[in-house]
This record gives structure tokens, C-alpha cells and sequence, in this order.
């Protein structure tokens, strides 16, 4: 949360205390001035970015397999497990769902609660790839893969799932909004 003024006791963020994730497993919440004020573990190195709904839940994966949910003071909220681990960044929707891929060349969609919505495997790699959200609520991802394209070279697909735009939120996926 970032008050008006600017204050750095009411200036707190989330993210892995590495630019490239956390090997050390955790995710870190640091104020303005560089204080941790928490953190919190989990079962494997973190290469996800985090992002943040609305009501200051705080969505990454894992390597452990897993994405997570804590509340803005780190505290666990749910967590929902895949079948490889999770280095995309998660993308959230206005409707509360939560879109992201895993290495098991998955993509998920999950409802604010983590119940899951959608799955469905691609036959190509999306392990690196975050889904974008449109500002009419187009999903989109892309696949690095020759299975979907004459030459070795990224598809985006648009994916038919619920959503009807992206989350008015302080950063709901990567590269912050559909205008990056």
C-alpha cells in the first residue's frame, strides 16, 4: 500500500529480494527504505513475479510446484498445486480469476478462492510464458513451439476463458497493465 505522503511505514511491496526470483525460497515484503518487514517460505525457489489484486492479495509460484496466495501482511491464504513447477508471473482479472502456466506446459485458470476454472494442456512449451489480459478481457499466451507454426518461431493464442479485463490493481501481471 502506498499512503499519499509517501510514507515508508505505510509503503510495503512484495517481491523475491533477487531480481531473478529467491533461491533462498521466500518471498519478501520491504518497505521504501529497504526494510524486510516480512516474509514468507515456501518448498522451492521463487522465479515468479508477484502481483497484487485489489484487495491486496498476492499472487506467485513456486518451484515447489505450487502458486500461492498470501494476504498483504504475508500471512497464507490457499495454495493450489500443479504438476511441474511455476515460473510464469500470474495475470489477474477484474472478476477476481487468476490466470498463469506452469512447466508441465499447462495453462490455469483459477477463481479468487482457488478453485480451478480451466485447464487445459498445450502440446508445445509455455513454461516460461505469462498470459496478458486485454482491456476487454482477452486472454492471451503465447507457445515457443514448431507443433503450431511452420517455422520455429512463438503462436499467441487467444484463449476462450472467463474474463472480462484485467484487475484494477496496483500490479496485475506482468509488465503492470495491457499497455506495459
Amino acid at each position: 500500500k502506498l499512503a499519499e505522503d509517501g510514507d515508508p511505514a505505510t509503503f510495503n511491496f512484495a517481491l523475491p529480494h533477487m531480481r531473478d526470483g529467491s533461491n533462498d525460497y521466500s518471498l519478501y515484503c520491504v518497505s521504501q527504505n529497504g526494510e524486510v518487514l516480512w516474509s514468507f517460505a515456501t518448498g522451492g525457489r521463487i522465479e515468479s513475479t508477484a502481483v497484487t489484486a485489489s484487495d491486496g492479495t498476492i499472487y506467485f509460484g513456486s518451484n515447489d510446484w505450487k502458486l500461492y496466495a498470501i494476504d498483504q501482511d504475508g500471512n497464507y491464504k490457499w495454495n493450489y498445486f500443479t504438476q511441474d513447477a511455476i515460473i510464469s508471473t500470474p495475470a489477474l482479472g477484474n472478476d477476481g480469476n487468476i490466470y498463469f502456466t506452469s512447466t508441465d506446459d499447462t495453462f490455469y485458470a483459477l477463481g479468487s478462492v482457488g478453485n480451478l476454472l480451466v485447464k487445459y494442456k498445450f502440446e508445445g512449451r509455455i513454461t516460461e510464458n505469462s498470459p496478458i489480459i486485454s482491456t476487454v478481457g482477452d486472454v492471451y499466451l503465447t507457445l515457443d513451439d514448431v507443433s503450431y507454426s511452420a517455422i520455429n518461431q512463438s503462436t499467441v493464442f487467444a484463449l476462450n476463458v472467463p474474463s472480462t479485463g484485467v484487475s484494477v490493481s496496483s500490479w496485475p501481471m506482468l509488465g503492470h497493465d495491457p499497455q506495459h
